[in-house]
């Protein structure tokens, strides 16, 4: 005998299939093969919901759902009072599904008791016989029943995933698109225990549910600010764009701190050195609830001052797989563990909860098109700028999802389109790697316009021509005059020696620069040169 679940006021009544409801009534279903079956009871104004062995996750799904069909955008919340099994990965939460097989699209997002201590975590099916994968997880903040609340945001086709412990104050973990979804889809409650849990089954007690059809109720933020990289005194502007029904006010905090008339979408402010690494987030409130933004980086760097060789920064305590995650973390890019130098464009071997960013101004040897490749685990992304100019940089390569290392073509988005790149000039490029679990690697490369692949890129690449001496004289003031040639805007140092084994650095310029000494009663013996900084 099939049961319905009609909303009757703030509580939910169940009904024969065929009663009327006053409002649209929730179905509960066995998805997949469930033995022994889960169950559905109506208590205390929501359901205790019980699944048996299934699981949500690879290319079939095993659960108990309690749900309604909706047609278009919704904004569903719900508290999680407690949750029950004895399995590692026991999981409930809020989905949105295709259809109601084992192996639709769906998204879900889950608090679960994982990770010793439970985490909050959203995972999704982008399309049937697609593995489910966990495209984001929360941060440290651990999951704390009874009051567990999560929330789904449906705008056209994106899926926007919350979680909060009042129902009030919302952290928002991602912003995914799912082109799978149909207009009509299945939206609830869901609930999965794990194979290795035998017979015994998982409980949880669902409380509050609330499902609104429409714009979202509470604010829900569907543009993020963007993180950048400006020249001192350049103007920079961060901004948000959020829904919600009625009125939206707006908060913009510096580092944490409030930023007195910053109450708009937008924020636009002058970068200095003295803004360097600073973090802005926006608060966006109506009187249903509100959402702290992601915070947008600045960094304030000056034009055209290459350095040569690879730099590579790794950070820890770095929860979740996207590259945002990193960039929102308190200690990036202040605070790295560590900083070194490596021999090719490539981090290996990070450990859990840990990020890479890897840097460095490319000297192509040939004019011609380039195409650069990246892989990555769990995420990476590629920038590269038009010049040595780092805030000319574009996005050009995205390794979404974990490869092996040096997997280059695994995913289209791997791959950039070809780049004409000019040989003897310098390009800012930089990689951006984020990885969940361990071991966790990045790593870039390109084909060059012969043909040839070098992947890893050398650290060969990464630097400026040698430098040279030209139009040397000696003046009647006996000073010794040259101008100093290399790579145009790279640094280069004048070395002193008396004896041809021992150098002592004088000057440090950018190229090109005319070198005069500035001591030259010192002696007859006395040497220069010039060398690139390293």
């Amino acid at each position: 005998m099939n049961t319905t679940y009609c909303i009757v006021g703030p509580v939910l009544a169940a009904s024969m299939v065929g009663e009327a409801c006053a409002q649209p009534a929730f179905a509960s279903v066995d998805i997949g093969r469930q033995s022994p079956p889960g169950q559905t009871v109506v208590s205390e104004g929501g359901f205790d919901v019980s699944s048996a062995t299934g699981d949500i996750w690879d290319l079939f799904d095993n659960f108990r759902f309690v749900y309604q069909r909706v047609t278009g955008d919704f904004d569903i919340r719900t508290r999680i009072a407690s949750l029950t099994g004895v399995a590692y990965w026991t999981k409930a939460g809020l989905m949105v599904r295709e259809d109601l097989s084992q192996l639709g699209a769906n998204g879900f997002m889950i608090a679960t008791r994982s990770g010793g201590w439970g985490r909050h975590f959203f995972t999704a099916r982008l399309a049937a016989f697609y593995a489910t994968y966990s495209y984001f997880a929360a941060t440290f903040e651990r999951v704390r029943y009874p009051d567990v609340w999560v929330r789904l945001v449906r705008v056209g086709d994106r899926v926007i995933p919350m979680h909060s412990t009042n129902s009030l104050a919302w952290t928002q973990v991602g912003d995914l698109e799912i082109a799978q979804l149909p207009a009509a889809a299945y939206v609830g409650l869901a609930v999965s225990n794990h194979p290795d849990s035998g017979s015994t089954k998982a409980t949880a007690q669902f409380r509050d549910v609330t499902l609104d059809r429409g714009p979202p109720f509470a604010p829900a933020i569907v543009s993020q600010p963007v993180s950048v990289i400006a020249n001192p005194g350049a103007e920079v502007t961060f901004s948000v764009i959020a829904l919600g029904r009625g009125m939206l006010a707006y908060q913009w905090f510096l580092n944490g701190a409030t930023m007195a008339g910053a109450t708009n979408a937008s924020h636009t402010l002058e970068a200095t050195p003295e803004g360097d690494g600073s973090k802005f987030t926006c608060l966006v409130r109506n009187e249903a609830g509100e959402v702290l933004s992601w915070a947008g980086l600045l960094e304030v760097e000056a034009a055209a001052q290459p350095f040569d060789g690879i730099l590579l920064e790794r950070y820890t305590r770095i929860p979740g797989r996207l590259v945002q995650y990193m960039l929102n973390a308190t200690n990036y890019p202040a605070a790295p563990l560590s900083v070194s130098r490596p021999s090719l464009f490539e981090a290996s071997s990070l450990s859990d909860e840990t990020g890479a960013r890897l840097r460095g101004y490319l000297t192509p040897p040939l004019t011609g098109d380039y195409t650069f490749y990246i892989a990555a685990d769990d995420r990476g992304e590629l920038w590269l700028s038009t010049d040595d100019n780092p805030t000319n940089r574009r996005l050009v390569a995205v390794s979404y999802y974990w490869v092996a290392p040096r997997d280059w073509d695994f995913y289209e988005s791997q791959i950039s389109s070809p780049i004409r790149l000019e040989a003897g000039r310098r390009y800012y490029l930089e990689a951006l790697i984020r990885g969940d679990g361990s071991p966790n690697q990045g790593a870039v490369g390109w084909r060059l316009p012969d043909g040839k692949f070098e992947r890893p890129l050398p650290a060969g690449r990464f630097v400026g021509a040698p430098a040279r001496f030209s139009g040397m004289r000696w003046p009647p003031s006996g000073r010794f005059e040259a101008a100093v040639e290399g790579t145009q805007k790279s640094l280069y140092v004048i070395e002193v020696s008396t004896d041809l084994a021992t150098w002592a650095a004088v000057v440090t310029n950018r190229a090109p620069f005319v070198f005069v000494d500035s001591e030259p009663g010192l002696g007859a013996q006395r040497f220069f040169r010039a060398v690139a900084t390293r």
